[in-house]
């Protein structure tokens, strides 16, 4: 049954907030039902409740669809931009097991780990970020404000200039009289990119480069190998087939290149290939995930095996945090300090100079 979807939803962005909210849906649809409420009287409850209005419409449209006599999975598959595939299959677990309240427990508890992820790594990068944009501010101040009035003067002067000062004032020239164009360059070059970044090609481009990147690709995996192990960790509690649940942990990863992989992965575990051997071939994942990933095949106890490389690499994730928050703060304090000092030196220099030049002739 196809429904009329709120305007909102096509400019969500499935971020941190988003999936937060989709933590509390989880955490009180579980709660509601092990208390022997009926599934569309907890969707009344949640949908009533929820702060978000919007989604609580969408809960509430949600409820209407199950009782007028479709599966809470068939209902939550007519909102894809809501309730994301992995979701749906665990309900639809949780339909067939009869277990549906552990199923929203176990999806809650994914769903505010991912959100915490994010959260980590956004206030991690929040200082750094801020310090670099009131850097760009103080340097746009005094090219545009403080050295044109430093040009007037040595212009007036018919002053000798060091090389740099004059780079600088060239510089501080064209962004006067250009400023509006470089603007509308720069705007323009940032929508070129993401027209390029929109195409399949241009994206697959962009995060295969990312994944090269010294610093930034090493990351990527550690978080992405987080979002798989936790994903395939709460499908096989809950009995979804290791082909059906790599082809759903695959559509969670947000790297492109990764997520071919995955699809590559779960051909070869098709065709009747281990799952820590496909892995490996793939290359996606370090040697020690590999590693444990055959440990709980070899000994069965593949759920609680994800579940510690879970574990592992968010606490991976946290080192990393903390070592590049300790590296980048000192290093965007000196980037800042030293294009600041050299603006100011550089403005300074022809002042001292003229000064002892007039000195001197005193």
């Amino acid at each position: 049954m196809e429904v009329m979807k709120p305007a909102w939803l096509k400019a969500v962005s499935f971020k941190s907030g988003r999936i937060r909210m989709l933590g509390l849906f989880c955490r009180q649809m579980a709660i509601t039902l092990s208390a022997g409420v009926s599934i569309i009287d907890a969707l009344e409850l949640s949908g009533r409740e929820h702060k978000n209005s919007a989604f609580g419409e969408t809960v509430l449209q949600v409820k209407a669809l199950v009782k007028q006599g479709n599966s809470l999975s068939e209902a939550l598959r007519q909102f894809p931009k809501v309730f994301p595939e992995l979701m749906v299959q665990m309900v639809r677990s949780g339909e067939m097991s009869g277990c549906m309240d552990l199923v929203m427990e176990n999806l809650g508890v994914y769903y505010e780990g991912q959100a915490d992820l994010r959260s980590r790594i956004a206030q991690a990068l929040f200082y750094p970020s801020l310090v670099m944009v009131v850097a760009v501010g103080v340097v746009m101040y005094l090219m545009a404000g403080v050295l044109p009035a430093f040009v007037e003067i040595f212009e007036s002067m018919e002053a000798e200039l060091p090389r740099t000062t004059e780079l600088l004032m060239r510089a501080s020239t064209a962004l006067m009289s250009g400023g509006g164009w470089i603007l509308l360059a720069v705007l323009l070059l940032l929508a070129a990119g993401q027209l390029v970044v929109r195409q399949e090609r241009g994206a697959l481009a962009r995060d295969r480069l990312l994944l090269r990147l010294l610093w930034i690709g090493p990351f990527i995996r550690l978080m992405e190998g987080v979002r798989f192990a936790d994903a395939m960790a709460i499908m096989v509690n809950s009995g979804i087939d290791m082909i059906s649940a790599l082809e759903i942990a695959g559509k969670i990863l947000g790297n492109r290149v990764m997520r071919h992989k995955i699809s590559a992965v779960q051909e070869a575990v098709r065709r009747g290939a281990a799952l820590s051997d496909s892995l490996a071939e793939a290359g996606i994942f370090d040697r020690r995930f590999v590693q444990m990933i055959r440990i709980g095949e070899s000994s069965g106890t593949m759920e609680q095996v994800l579940i510690k490389v879970s574990a592992y690499y968010n606490g991976e994730i946290d080192r990393k945090i903390k070592k590049m928050t300790a590296l980048l703060e000192p290093v965007v304090l000196l980037v800042v300090g030293g294009l600041v000092f050299f603006i100011m030196a550089s403005v300074m220099q022809p002042v001292f100079e003229i000064y002892s030049g007039y000195s001197e002739l005193v």
